[in-house]
């Protein structure tokens, strides 16, 4: 899972998203990929939990 917020590193995530959609551009019938990507995919019951988590962070810091 990847949290981006600042300016400067949302291309840190775009670059994470491109690369977990399996690097493959944009075309409507050819499937076009310039790098090695991944097809990893969190189950929602994993993604709940991290988002559950990430409202408790500043209590999990102190």
């Amino acid at each position: 899972m990847v949290v981006v917020q600042y300016y400067k590193i949302i291309e840190l995530g775009e670059r994470a998203k491109f690369l977990t959609t399996t690097a493959k551009e944009p075309h409507p019938y050819e499937y076009i990929h310039n790098e090695l990507g991944y097809n990893f995919r969190m189950p929602n019951i994993n993604a709940a939990l991290a988002c559950a988590q990430l409202e408790q962070l500043n209590f999990f810091r102190k």
